[in-house]
């Protein structure tokens, strides 16, 4: 069953304030390594995945996407390719990077055969993100920060019981 559009209002507002620490990092290492800051990250709808998935219906699935300097993609457009990404990711359950390493058998024409599409839940709800615009790895890692962020700042993580302190010795 598809999301309701209250949790995709949600998640896109949750997903618009963890980006915010995103950017800040893609900002941060694009200028260490001296790359370009361009990049392209989108939130998507994962219910209802498997092998029936249609590709076709992805972008009726968007939840959220964030462009870093479009002006400066060229003739490329990274949320097509994290969409390619997230195909893979959604009709097969598995991340994009696992298919890549270990089940490549289950690719199909037309996939895109790089990490940097993912499958998460936040407060119970299936998504799916993509991350496109360096190398697959690099895409992978800010699409999990934001994964990460996202249940950080919706209040998914419980934190973990601090220990009771030592008993004093008479």
């Amino acid at each position: 069953m598809s999301l309701s559009a209250a949790d995709r209002k949600t998640l896109a507002d949750l997903a618009a304030r963890a980006y915010t620490v995103v950017e800040q990092a893609i900002t941060i290492y694009a200028k260490s390594a001296e790359m370009p800051r361009r990049f392209g990250l989108g939130v998507y709808d994962a219910s209802d995945g498997g092998a029936g998935f249609d590709p076709a219906s992805l972008e009726s699935r968007m939840i959220a996407d964030f462009r870093i300097d479009p002006a400066d993609w060229a003739d490329r457009d990274y949320i097509v390719t994290l969409r390619r990404k997230l195909n893979v990711a959604i009709r097969t359950g598995r991340n994009s990077a696992d298919v890549a390493r270990n089940a490549p058998e289950l690719f199909i024409e037309g996939d895109m055969r790089a990490p940097g599409g993912i499958l998460g839940e936040v407060n119970g709800k299936p998504i799916a993100i993509g991350g496109s615009g360096y190398r697959g790895p690099e895409d992978e890692a800010f699409a999990i920060l934001l994964l990460e962020a996202m249940k950080r700042l919706g209040g998914d993580y419980v934190p973990a019981p601090t220990p009771p302190p030592p008993n004093p010795q008479p």
